[in-house]
């Protein structure tokens, strides 16, 4: 099993969850609030993790229903 986590970039177990064998990620969020200049986050984010794949979920427009769809 290969999981990507969603794990808060300041959580004081990012390197916990990142150690895990099983994790084979871990997803950075740009939604949530942050303090920090993003890319020295991403830098940070980064030596914690080590050699797992760092996915970066970045917000855009997104598309908005005005009624609810009708399946056939």
């Amino acid at each position: 099993m290969q999981i990507i986590a969603t794990v808060e970039p300041d959580a004081p177990f990012l390197e916990d969850i990142a150690g895990m064998r099983s994790v084979t990620g871990i997803r950075f969020n740009t939604s949530a609030p942050v303090n920090s200049d993003p890319a020295k986050l991403v830098e940070c984010i980064k030596k914690k993790i080590g050699d797992k794949e760092l996915w970066i979920d970045l917000k855009g427009r997104q598309l908005r229903l005005e009624n609810s769809p009708t399946l056939p």
